[in-house]
């Protein structure tokens, strides 16, 4: 295998990148497979059960069908990674009731936004927040505006980011207000004009 490094951008778009290599839209071939990817991306732990899998992707089907249909686009999701990355279908794990994202290498930038935001409001650092603020890269898969599984994730997205900006701008407002106390407290002379 060329890379064992998996990264998954959610916020602005859905890109995949295996190693160095960018996964094209047109390696996906189907709609179920990258949705697939994309709901383990979004999942906490990146492990969800087969069950809630095709209830997720398959609401109107029985067990039996939509069994073999989840089937189908693990093999398809596998197929679209090795494609771009040989060996790269082991990123997929489907063991027991459960198909997860292999973690060792992996990189979700949803989780890199909500480190770096936490890791801001530690130092109360203004970078920081600068940094964390431009990970985040716009809604979350705007291509799938009608998907549930989506629409709480989203919000809850959207939140944290406009508290990060909130929290950024009273950072910098208190800095910009003790500067300018400082600069005008007693026993400093006040600025004289040469005017």
């Amino acid at each position: 295998m060329q890379s064992s490094h998996l990264r998954i951008d959610l916020l602005g778009g859905f890109r995949v990148n295996v190693g160095d290599a960018a996964m094209g839209v047109d390696a996906w071939r189907r709609r179920k497979p990258p949705a697939l990817a994309k709901i383990l991306a979004l999942t906490p732990g990146h492990r969800v059960h087969r069950e809630q899998l095709m209830e997720l992707s398959w609401p109107d089907l029985d067990a039996a069908p939509a069994g073999a249909n989840l089937r189908k686009a693990i093999y398809q999701a596998r197929g679209a990674l090795d494609g771009v990355s040989h060996g790269a279908a082991r990123l997929i794990e489907f063991v027991g009731d459960a198909v997860s994202l292999a973690t060792e290498g992996l990189v979700v930038d949803i989780e890199l936004f909500r480190s770096s935001l936490a890791a801001a409001r530690r130092a109360r650092a203004s970078d920081g927040y600068r940094r964390a603020l431009g990970v985040f890269g716009g809604k979350l898969l705007p291509d799938d505006p009608y998907e549930e599984w989506t629409c709480g994730p989203r919000r809850e997205l959207h939140e944290e980011y406009l508290a990060g900006l909130t929290e950024m701008s009273e950072l910098t407002r208190q800095r910009w207000t003790w500067r300018a106390n400082s600069r005008h407290s007693p026993g400093c002379p006040k600025p004289t004009s040469s005017i």
